[in-house]
């Protein structure tokens, strides 16, 4: 049997190995909080790589910018020597891009016409427009263009605006529709002694010749056909 002296240290030696055990297990736990509080300390202080997005700029759209042209009034010249309110006239008109001026490849004249008037066609095509007194007031910067409505893909997409210079400086100028909506890619305007004329060419090289003229009481123009 074990006396009482014996059960006492056997006792000792096993609550000090247990206090032992505890101790161990309690080192192992703060050293792995320290790992692990170490590894939070390095991964907060990286900087963590995002890959950055380029942006394709050759594929992007980009919104489309017309060309300026070159036979608008406003870049030929036509307005050069002319009162600042003609050409504000041309530019209000065109500002909203419903109309511009025909181009050269807008007409389509027979080559009987071309026989007929080649350098006058080959000049009407590359100016559409001309200017003077067409209202016959006295007042002699007016000015007439033949233009196209860009919203409209026929052939009925012309008009020929006339722009006429007020009597006032101070006033701003009319603009009145001689035709609209109106096939003029065979039409040229011409200028003579008595004003603004309008030669309206068909396939076959006959024309329609006419004299454009004001009406001031009901206020508009109309074009009186010459007989022939």
């Amino acid at each position: 049997m074990i006396n009482t002296k014996t059960f006492s240290i056997v006792v000792h030696v096993l609550e000090s190995s247990h206090k032992n055990v505890r101790r161990l297990n309690s080192a192992i736990v703060a050293l792995l909080s320290a790992c692990i509080l170490l590894l939070c300390s390095c991964s907060a202080g990286q900087t963590v790589s995002v890959p950055k997005v380029v942006s394709d700029t050759k594929s992007a759209t980009k919104p489309t910018q017309e060309a300026p042209l070159v036979n608008d009034p406003v870049n030929s010249g036509f307005f050069n020597g002319t009162p600042d309110q003609e050409k504000q006239a041309w530019l209000s008109f065109t500002k909203d891009g419903k109309y511009r001026i025909a181009q050269p490849e807008d007409f389509q004249f027979p080559a009987s016409a071309k026989k007929l008037q080649a350098s006058d066609i080959e000049k009407a095509r590359k100016q559409p427009y001309v200017g003077g007194d067409i209202n016959r007031d006295g007042v002699h910067n007016d000015f007439a263009a033949i233009v196209v409505d860009k919203g409209a893909p026929d052939a009925m997409r012309f008009g020929l605006v006339i722009f006429t210079q007020p009597s006032r400086a101070t006033e701003p100028y009319k603009q009145h529709f001689l035709y609209s909506r109106r096939d003029l890619s065979k039409t040229l305007l011409e200028w003579w002694s008595g004003g603004l004329a309008v030669r309206e060419y068909f396939d076959d090289g006959t024309y329609r010749y006419c004299y454009v003229k004001w009406n001031k009481s009901l206020g508009q123009y109309s074009c009186e056909e010459v007989p022939r």
